[in-house]
């Protein structure tokens, strides 16, 4: 019996009952994926029998690099997108920040949490009403961007997320909230950007959306450092098989041993 959760159940903000049931079950799994490197030891804490750490990944079928038709060019193509939720961090701060510049955003996400938001703003209030984008949507918002944005859910307490994986599969570059994870998987200004205030995203993205050459160079090297190191799902998948495999044989162990001592004893007693 395998758990994969891709929230944070440990971290504040949630409502006490909200994660209470899943928290109690976590004995009873034999092996619990942890999407987080800092849940590994609190799982552990909790009980669990068996834990790894899965980053989450990208589908080659569903992530990849198309060209624009001109139907859709009016809808996705711009300097910068944003997909995602909303969250009351500095990520509104910062695209109006892009929007002030000069940039040509686009923003999808849940609009019933992103338009209360951003009709407020005189810099986003244009953008609503905002949709959600899914499948082939999704794919040809990321690849009418120049640059695809990422910022770290702090709810959850992300130094990662999927995107991360998702852009680079469309040969889009990434400019990404710094982490020291995310710095440790791409090599900073080579295979994907990151800014860590407002003034270096203005400065990091002016540079990238004016430099047709250099950016196509950072989206190419990031879309060949995905693949390889395995950042697909079949090859997460692989992994999780071997887990499970090497959990099976581990208990197949244990019950061998356990036959054997149970025959010495029988023996002994006799």
């Amino acid at each position: 019996l395998v758990c994969h959760n891709e929230d944070d159940p440990f971290t504040e903000g949630h409502p006490w009952w909200l994660w209470r049931h899943f928290l109690a079950a976590i004995p009873e799994y034999d092996l619990v994926l942890a999407h987080r490197l800092r849940n590994v030891e609190q799982y552990e804490q909790l009980g669990a029998r068996s834990v790894r750490f899965l980053r989450s990944w990208y589908a080659p079928e569903r992530n990849y690099p198309v060209t624009l038709s001109l139907d859709d060019r009016p809808r996705f193509e711009c300097d910068a997108v944003f997909i995602g939720h909303y969250e009351p961090d500095c990520r509104v701060e910062f695209l109006e920040e892009i929007v002030k510049c000069g940039f040509r955003l686009r923003i999808f996400g849940p609009g019933k949490y992103w338009d209360p938001v951003i009709k407020k703003s005189r810099w986003l209030r244009t953008m609503a009403p905002v949709h959600l984008v899914w499948g082939e949507s999704y794919n040809k918002a990321l690849c009418g961007a120049k640059v695809a944005l990422c910022f770290l859910s702090k709810l959850n307490r992300d130094t990662y997320t999927r995107r991360c994986f998702e852009i680079p599969a469309t040969k889009t570059m990434l400019l990404s909230e710094y982490s020291d994870e995310l710095a440790g998987m791409f090599r900073e200004g080579v295979e994907a950007d990151f800014f860590r205030d407002k003034m270096e995203l203005i400065t990091e993205l002016r540079r990238y959306v004016e430099n047709d050459a250099l950016r196509r160079s950072v989206a190419q090297a990031g879309y060949e450092r995905i693949v390889a190191d395995g950042h697909d799902v079949v090859s997460r998948m692989k992994q999780v098989l071997e887990w499970v495999a090497l959990l099976t044989a581990q208990r197949q162990e244990q019950s061998l041993n356990s036959g054997r001592m149970m025959v010495r004893r029988s023996r002994t007693e006799a």
